[in-house]
């Protein structure tokens, strides 16, 4: 057990540090159940260093089990085009756009190709990009994951065309005000415990609307305010729960803060951790406790 452990310890630094070549170099040597594993890592760093055709050759000639290899090529050709995407390499994106699973990961592509094409100065091939995308989309879809499709076009319009972005915007907010009420009243069917105590919804659900606001959603809104932070601000107010308007208010205040080349997973902070945001008395929105 402690050799294995001393393999796999071996194997997680070298990953993190090591460059392709020296992982291709020590899954030669590595043990037979632990090749493989060195190969994928490898193949994925062949993608971030720009040799995607490469990564490809690497899981196609040294995984020799055929649903494995072929699960493996899958997830590499989605991290292809996710970092194609988001270097702004158009040929390349649309080489592998194709090769997307859901018509959701066709939409983020497009649009994170925009947002990467307009920060480099080409806003008309951007706007084009973002069109398709929307075109894709669904204007009410049925899943959380379009609706975090929608928010990354309008993340790409506020570079381009702020207009269309608020539109797209507050169409999301009038949708997730119905998911809300619904989301309160299916919790208490199905837990048989109160989501809402004297008209006030309680701490934990509180919480886990801030984490799902702020993780999923914390580099989009940070985009739109800065565009245009009033117009940002006044779709908070359109949120019909107090609770819920002021976790948007203190969204947009934290958003205004994150600096434009900040990753989604890092902008994303506690609401404890958020400062302090001035609002009216008669909509604090307290949350009760349970």
């Amino acid at each position: 057990e402690m050799v294995e452990y001393q393999s796999w310890r071996e194997f997680n630094e070298l990953t993190q540090t090591g460059t392709a070549d020296e992982i291709l170099a020590a899954a030669e040597k590595a043990t037979p159940h632990m090749r493989e594993s060195y190969y994928r890592q490898a193949a994925f760093k062949l993608v971030n260093e720009g040799n995607p055709d490469r990564a490809r050759q690497v899981i196609s000639e040294h995984v020799t089990d055929p649903q494995q290899r072929q699960q493996m090529l899958s997830e590499l050709d989605k991290q292809i085009l996710v970092t194609a995407s988001e270097k702004g390499k158009l040929e390349e994106t649309r080489k592998f756009l194709s090769s997307a699973r859901t018509n959701e990961e066709r939409i983020m592509a497009l649009a994170q190709l925009a947002i990467s094409l307009a920060e480099k100065g080409d806003k008309k091939t951007a706007l084009l990009l973002l069109e398709e995308a929307r075109g894709l989309s669904s204007p009410r879809g049925k899943y959380s994951r379009q609706l975090l499709a929608r928010m990354q076009i309008a993340r790409g319009y506020a570079q381009v065309d702020p207009a269309q972005s608020f539109m797209i915007l507050e169409s999301a907010i009038d949708q997730l005000n119905d998911l809300v009420a619904a989301g309160i009243l299916l919790g208490e069917f199905f837990a048989e415990e109160e989501a809402v105590k004297d008209d006030e919804l309680v701490i934990q659900m509180f919480i886990q609307m801030v984490d799902m606001f702020q993780v999923q959603y914390g580099a989009d809104v940070s985009a739109l305010t800065r565009a245009d932070f009033a117009r940002t601000r006044n779709a908070a107010e359109r949120f019909q729960r107090p609770e819920v308007r002021l976790l948007a208010r203190l969204l947009v205040a934290q958003s205004a803060l994150i600096k434009p080349d900040e990753k989604k997973d890092a902008s994303a902070t506690k609401a404890t951790g958020a400062p302090p945001v001035a609002t009216q008395a008669s909509d604090t929105g307290n949350v009760a406790q349970p």
